[in-house]
């Protein structure tokens, strides 16, 4: 992170766990999970970080050099973060590489560089600190052979993505004339409320779409366990009403939610109609009122579209009661539409 006095430094190590599906050659696809933490320093002695999960999602494609194994990687990046210290970096990017893969034993492995360009920052600090938007990487990878030919759960595991919509707004719409309490959108705008004479209406920002990676492994008797990662933009929009005007203030916050899923899945002509219900917890950043765990239930049908299965379905979310509630927190329950692609 750098801007003004604030900046630093520090070389940060990257580690965690990649998934590769191979096509026929010489592409594969390759999902990552990364931790990472950015540090920033404030002179003379004063630091902190801001911790984050990194997910590229790639393409890769080798080609043979003089009998040297080049590997080339484009594709795009998500990020969830946390200990945000009111920044608040940018959660998408785009990301390119370039390696040098090699054969050692069971392993292939892969020492490269990486590149990845964020977006902007979703709305700066006060502080005005905000996080580099160019990073580049010098990573090793350690890829084990293909598990479909190394253990027996191989053909039952996939991965893929899933994409949706949600069916209401994230908040309800109301007018609040107390500011003893005030929370949310409004707390850290940079005004003091509690002596004006004033009201403010917090009214939901438009249907929120969302998407993220996703793991399934079959079990026997059409059961399987499915773990998604899902990140979603929260949107609402605030009015507020004083004596002598009006103010307009627009807020955007995120979430990563992550539902583990129990799903039952009948055979139906050449569909596949499946039910599903588990435990969802979600990663809350800057969002006031809101509990980290709930409940998941819903319906849909799965098909095969060449190597591609496909499975639209219906999901209704309940999430806890957090004490004290007010009225301008989150919605607690949400209806999406979602589909899941995988291979």
């Amino acid at each position: 992170m750098a801007t003004g006095l604030y900046y630093t430094d520090t070389r940060t190590l990257v580690g965690g766990a990649v998934a590769e599906w191979a096509f026929p050659d010489p592409v594969s696809i390759e999902a990552d999970g990364l931790y990472r933490r950015l540090h920033a320093l404030i002179p003379p002695a004063s630091s902190f970080s801001v911790v984050t999960w990194e997910f590229p999602i790639l393409a890769n494609y080798r080609l043979s050099v003089a009998g040297v194994t080049i590997l080339v990687e484009a594709g795009s990046s998500l990020r969830a973060t946390g200990n945000l210290n009111d920044i608040h970096p940018s959660h998408y990017g785009l990301t390119a590489g370039l390696g040098v893969e090699t054969q050692v034993g069971r392993l292939r492995v892969a020492p490269l560089a990486r590149y990845t360009h964020w977006a902007p920052d979703q709305h700066p600090a006060p502080s005005n600190i905000r996080t580099q938007a160019d990073q580049l990487e010098f990573l090793v990878l350690f890829r084990a052979r293909s598990l479909s030919n190394a253990h027996p759960l191989g053909s039952r595991l996939s991965f893929g993505v899933l994409a949706g919509m949600s069916l209401s707004r994230d908040f309800r719409s109301v007018t609040v004339s107390e500011f003893a309490a005030v929370r949310g959108p409004l707390a850290n705008s940079g005004y003091s409320f509690q002596h004006l004479n004033a009201s403010f209406r917090v009214s939901g920002g438009p249907v929120s779409f969302l998407g993220g990676p996703l793991v399934s492994l079959q079990l026997p008797k059409r059961v399987s366990i499915q773990a998604q990662a899902v990140y979603r933009p929260l949107r609402s929009s605030t009015q507020v009403v004083f004596a002598d005007g009006r103010l307009r203030l627009k807020d955007h916050r995120t979430s990563w939610e992550f539902p583990i899923l129990t799903q039952y899945q009948w055979r139906a002509s050449r569909a596949r109609p499946f039910v599903e219900l588990g435990p969802a917890f979600r990663l809350l950043q800057g969002v006031y009122g809101a509990s980290p765990y709930g409940v998941a239930a819903g319906a849909g049908v799965k098909a095969r579209v060449g190597h591609l299965k496909m499975a639209p379905g219906l999901r209704f979310t309940h999430w806890a009661r957090r004490d004290p509630p007010a009225s301008t927190d989150p919605r607690r329950s949400e209806f999406r539409i979602l589909t899941g692609f995988s291979f």
